[in-house]
């Protein structure tokens, strides 16, 4: 979406915190898996400051949550993308560090 697109740019100029929480304590990276959205998974994982650790006020990391709707996923294509959503998110897992 442009949305997407749009945040993607901010980020590469640094211009906006991918750590940021709503009120829900979702991060923009919370809100990607939501939308089953891997490119823009992606473009956040790859973002040195993203915390992919950071669960929201249910708990739930980004990944939990990609887990639980690939659980529920109601056709193939969507738990498909879940799963390279879950790919993406555990690469960037392996990271050793983000910077604040």
């Amino acid at each position: 979406s442009k949305l997407c697109v749009l945040f993607a740019k901010l980020l590469q100029e640094q211009a906006i915190n991918p750590n940021l929480q709503d009120v829900d304590g979702n991060t923009p990276l919370h809100h990607a898996v939501l939308q089953v959205a891997p490119m823009f998974v992606y473009d956040l994982a790859q973002h040195t400051r993203c915390n992919p650790y950071l669960a929201n006020n249910k708990q739930q990391t980004a990944i939990s949550l990609a887990y639980q709707l690939k659980d529920i996923a109601s056709n193939a294509k969507i738990a498909d993308d879940l799963r390279v959503i879950i790919n993406i998110l555990n690469m960037a897992m392996d990271k050793t560090t983000y910077t604040d």
